[in-house]
């Protein structure tokens, strides 16, 4: 682990706790992508800190309060009031192909990839993507059938059916050649939940166990049970019983160059987590806000929002 990531856990963990005696909003919707974090505040305003100016701004402004959040390394994606998609962030093409649509469908969920969305119809529970793929712009290929939840990583999204099966695609069509490290070969199982990180995904198993796919880095999971998974770039992390954390992948500790120290999580308790780049997230049961890993960007610089 390099020192840097050990000193910055430290200070995130001293900003955290000297915050106590303020009156801090609730905090809800913690999601962490590539080098930012963002979350959504007691009256539904996104804050995000980090690495910003790659979500800097709208090209499709929504509508009303958000919602709904899933975040990329490039790109934050919402649902707006009226549970419409919007995204944010440097690469806008999944709004630029949006306003070619005859109609915005209302969706349940939407989740945001390298070079492509997808979102759950709240109508029907069947999958659309939208974006771009090896062979131009507009609707993208998804399974058929009717699904419960839709998760995306760089180059693949999967969807979970009623009967906890996952279904893995490349909406893109192998657009960028990207490295393909088996994060479409779907363990024969069922699982509760899913979360795609970049080339791997982890899901939750009826027995409780997390079981993963793809790249190896992020894919090695501890035999614990969980209620709860997320999946970064190259680490994940998850809720053990008693709202204790376990991470694994690239931030062990093994000191590789992608190690940060982002799957060494601190002893806290926490309610949920977010996994980015090289940095992880968590909220506490108290709305605190906690932090570690890199902070090339200020990943682990938590504003102040309350002095305002």
């Amino acid at each position: 682990m390099r020192q840097a990531g050990g000193r910055n856990t430290e200070a995130a963990l001293l900003v955290v706790f000297s915050l106590l005696s303020g009156c801090a909003p609730s905090w809800s919707e913690l999601v962490s992508g590539g080098d930012y974090t963002c979350v959504l505040d007691d009256e539904q305003r996104l804050r995000c800190w980090g690495q910003v100016y790659t979500v800097a701004g709208f090209s499709m402004e929504p509508e009303g309060t958000i919602h709904g959040l899933d975040a990329y390394a490039y790109a934050l994606c919402g649902l707006d009031e009226n549970d419409h998609a919007w995204c944010r962030g440097v690469d806008s093409h999944f709004n630029n192909v949006q306003e070619s649509f005859d109609e915005r469908p209302a969706l349940s969920q939407v989740c945001t990839g390298g070079f492509f969305a997808c979102g759950l119809l709240s109508a029907s529970q069947t999958v659309s993507c939208w974006g771009y793929s090896s062979e131009g712009s507009g609707w993208l290929p998804a399974p058929e059938g009717l699904f419960d939840q839709i998760t995306c990583g760089n180059d693949h999204a999967c969807a979970l059916d009623s009967d906890g099966q996952a279904w893995c695609w490349d909406p893109t069509n192998g657009m960028g050649d990207p490295p393909y490290q088996g994060q479409l070969e779907v363990p024969e199982v069922s699982f509760e939940t899913i979360d795609a990180g970049s080339y791997h995904t982890c899901g939750i198993r009826l027995d409780g166990l997390v079981q993963c796919w793809g790249d190896s880095a992020g894919a090695d999971a501890p035999g614990f049970k969980f209620k709860v998974v997320r999946a970064g770039l190259n680490d994940t992390c998850g809720l053990r019983t008693r709202d204790r954390i376990a991470c694994w992948g690239a931030g062990d500790g093994s000191g590789s160059s992608a190690d940060y120290g982002q799957a060494q999580p601190p002893d806290e308790k926490l309610v949920e987590v977010a996994v980015g780049r090289a940095h992880a997230c968590g909220l506490t049961k108290h709305d605190e806000l906690i932090c570690w890993g890199d902070n090339t960007y200020g990943q682990l610089d938590i504003p102040l929002w309350w002095d305002r």
